[in-house]
């Protein structure tokens, strides 16, 4: 049994029984072995993947929106992204990486700052990135952009059911050596808003609200002096997380890749993740200071938010690429580099998976709404477009998750295709 799994057992003897809530707080980030607080669980290695590690044409992609927000502002001569739940710092790295090589003049001003609970920058973190050890955030008047990728989806969460009309709060207790899940009497803090889900919800609905999520968009937003707030998660409107077929809430733990509903068995060792109602999010959002300072720019799925800023023009740039020129030191790209890569840039976009992510937009300050993510047919994608045969592909490195050799072990080189004298195809 690890420490966390003791002390959330000592918490119920010592209390009695717990909000499902604390239960997850705990097992997640309890300094005493919680889950976010051991070895980074992203990776072939660890739990899960996410599009910054999938390929780094993401940090590419984002690279461009924060440029256009920040000419959107002024061009500012300083412009803060601001990264909560920064893990690895793979986006950072990929991010400044681009905006490098892709706008030198938006280069000079913009200052990153990555946020996580992680206390030292890890290695290959560029140090330009200001690296801030935090659970919360703590700068205020930014003048640029919060940019949050699969943030909300991972905070503790209310469970609820509807019985007889009246929600009641799940609660967590012990039953022999297991843990087991009793119906309460809702905490003051989830209380308003189940009273409103028991009026709209069939009884013996079961579902989940995270208004930890809610705070978090308010509080974003008024950390902003002026500029945006770039929302990236797996979730929905409330009308689609919350209709009938949804009945049980959609709770997922994640384990050395495979999905599993049970939040009570490997407490400490798994992911525990929830999808973000948006619509709350929006208006929590929009809300903040009950004044129209602040607005939505966007909402889609992170498939049309890449394919707006151009992410089909680079698989087709790498494909070119892939096609025997002199112009490489070493000859024709290897097969396999090309099918690794082109693997994981789709995988960006596949609708059944991360390009079925949703993402949301809010500008507070006379921020604009044509960001080219959230605009179809827009100036970039026809640059992009005519500049394709000249255009820099960022490739995989050895600091993303390598989606085709685990896939396809079998394929896999002695060397790794890493060993190719390219870097980035161009």
């Amino acid at each position: 049994m690890l420490p966390v799994e003791r002390l959330i057992r000592d918490t119920i003897g010592a209390e009695g029984p717990i909000p499902f809530s604390r239960f997850m707080e705990i097992a997640l980030y309890s300094p005493d072995g919680g889950y976010y607080r051991n070895a980074s669980p992203v990776g072939a290695a660890g739990d899960y993947f996410t599009s910054p590690t999938a390929h780094p044409l993401f940090g590419t992609l984002l690279a461009a929106q924060l440029c256009q927000m920040w000419e959107a502002l002024g061009r500012p001569d300083s412009f803060t992204v601001l990264e909560p739940g920064a893990g690895s710092g793979v986006m950072a790295r990929d991010i400044l990486e681009a905006v490098k090589a892709d706008f030198p003049d938006f280069a000079r001003a913009m200052r990153y700052v990555a946020l996580d609970y992680a206390p030292a920058k890890p290695a290959d973190v560029p140090d330009s990135v200001q690296w801030v050890t935090s659970d919360g955030l703590p700068v205020r008047g930014i003048v640029g952009c919060v940019l949050a990728n699969e943030l909300l989806d991972a905070m503790p969460v209310t469970r609820f059911a509807v019985k007889g009309g009246v929600a009641r709060e799940v609660y967590v207790t012990l039953d022999g050596d297991g843990f087991v899940e009793v119906l309460g009497e809702p905490t003051s803090d989830a209380r308003i808003v189940l009273e409103y889900f028991a009026s709209l919800l069939p009884d013996g609905y079961r579902g989940e609200v995270c208004t930890k999520a809610h705070e978090w968009a308010m509080e974003a937003v008024r950390r902003i002096e002026r500029g945006f707030v770039l929302i990236i998660d797996y979730g929905g409107t409330a009308r689609w997380l919350y209709a009938p077929k949804r009945n049980g809430g959609t709770l997922r733990c994640h384990y050395r890749h495979v999905v599993t509903g049970n939040p009570y068995v490997r407490v400490g060792q798994q992911d525990m993740t929830a999808h973000v109602d948006f619509t709350n999010v929006k208006e929590f959002g929009e809300g903040a200071y009950n004044l129209p300072v602040v607005r939505a720019v966007g909402y889609t799925t992170q498939r049309r938010f890449l394919r707006n800023l151009g992410a089909d023009v680079y698989i087709e740039a790498l494909a070119r690429r892939s096609r025997p020129q002199p112009s490489y030191r070493s000859g024709e790209m290897p097969r396999q580099e090309y099918l690794a890569n082109r693997m994981a840039m789709q995988s960006l976009l596949a609708p059944e998976g991360l390009g079925g992510f949703r993402v949301l937009g809010l500008g507070k300050g006379g921020a604009g709404r044509d960001l080219w993510g959230f605009t179809r047919h827009n100036r970039r994608l026809a640059d992009l477009r005519r500049e394709v045969d000249s255009l820099r592909v960022p490739m995989l490195t050895p600091s993303h998750v390598l989606l085709m050799e685990g896939k396809y072990p079998h394929l896999a080189e002695p060397q790794g295709w890493q060993s190719w004298s390219g870097e980035e195809a161009r």
